[in-house]
C-alpha cells in the first residue's frame, strides 16, 4: 500500500483486528457482543500481504464488526490488570472510539473495494 496516509490507518486497522484476535479475554467479550448485536460471530480477517482482496476484506471485517468493537472496547472486563497490556488497551481504544478512523475506514473500503473486482 503505497499512499502513506492510507498505509497508517491500515496498520491501526490491522492493530485493533490484532489485538482482538489475539487478547484472548476482549476476543471471547467481542464474540458475545457479536452474538447479541449480530446473531452471529464475525471473524475479524488479518490480511494477506500486497493482495487487494486480502486488505478489501480484513477493512470489512472491522466495518462489519464495528458496533460490537466498541461495546466491548467499553467494558470493563476488557481492562487488562499488567501495565504493559493496559498501556495496550488504552491504545487500541483510543484508535477504536475514533470517529476520523472510521470515516476513513469507510473510505479506504469504498476506494479499494471495487479494485477486487477487476
Amino acid at each position: 500500500m503505497a499512499i502513506p496516509i492510507m498505509k497508517s490507518y491500515f496498520e491501526q486497522i490491522k492493530s485493533i483486528l490484532h489485538y482482538f484476535k489475539y487478547t484472548h479475554i476482549a476476543g471471547a467479550i467481542l464474540e458475545q457482543n457479536q452474538i447479541i448485536k449480530y446473531s452471529e460471530t464475525r471473524a475479524l480477517l488479518i490480511p494477506t500481504p500486497t493482495r487487494w482482496q486480502g486488505i478489501a476484506q480484513t477493512i470489512n471485517s472491522l466495518r462489519r464488526s464495528r458496533e460490537a468493537i466498541e461495546v466491548t472496547i467499553l467494558d470493563q472486563n476488557c481492562i487488562p490488570i499488567g501495565s504493559r497490556e493496559r498501556a495496550k488497551y488504552q491504545e487500541i481504544r483510543v484508535q477504536v472510539l475514533d470517529s476520523k478512523l472510521w470515516e476513513i475506514v469507510e473510505k479506504m473500503y469504498l476506494l479499494i473495494e471495487p479494485i477486487t473486482k477487476v
